[in-house]
């Protein structure tokens, strides 16, 4: 095996286990840990987005915080899991595991890793398991693999593209 694929096969698998330990890392923060990040993050997020946001009362910025901390604690789901998918999809293609393409091993392994990690939180304090968590994990992972394929077939036409103009342009200078 050349030097270049096992590097890649390296670094794709290095970013796949990467995801994972992060994801792991979340699930085992306690309920309260996991609300507290996620409270920090959306009160970040308000201060950015509405403009009067300092300017509101402290009941109105719990308020405000509140309503959007679901979202922001729903988003990351989706986020990580997206990026698992890239990961998964990245793997899938690398290490040659198909199943009518390499888009259904990585929804597949990240379902899987969503099911495992649903079943983790709820050995962790304050934590439970969420079939909803579980269908937002999986339609990131959805998302994310999804846009590594796309992506994968948009720089495959683009190389050909480029080597048929190089080939015909070498061709018109002989």
């Amino acid at each position: 095996m050349n030097i270049k694929l096992r590097i890649k096969k390296f670094v794709s698998l290095f970013f796949l286990f990467f995801m994972m330990f992060a994801i792991f890392n979340f699930s085992a923060q306690s309920g309260n840990d996991s609300n507290g990040l996620s409270v920090s993050v959306s009160r970040i997020i308000c201060r950015i987005v509405f403009f009067k946001f300092n300017e509101m009362t402290p009941a109105e910025q719990l308020f405000v915080v509140t309503e959007i901390n679901y979202f922001v604690r729903k988003l990351a789901h989706f986020t990580a899991y997206a990026v698992l998918g890239i990961c998964a999809y990245a793997n899938a293609r690398l290490l040659g595991i198909k199943l009518k393409g390499y888009f259904l091993p990585a929804v597949f392994f990240c379902a899987a890793y969503a099911i495992f990690d649903e079943v983790h939180q709820y050995f962790t304090p304050g934590r439970t398991i969420k079939i909803t968590d579980m269908i937002i994990d999986t339609s990131g992972a959805v998302v994310g693999a999804a846009a590594a394929a796309a992506a994968t077939v948009i720089l495959a036409h683009i190389a050909t593209y480029l080597k048929t103009k190089k080939k015909n342009k070498s061709e018109e200078v002989s």
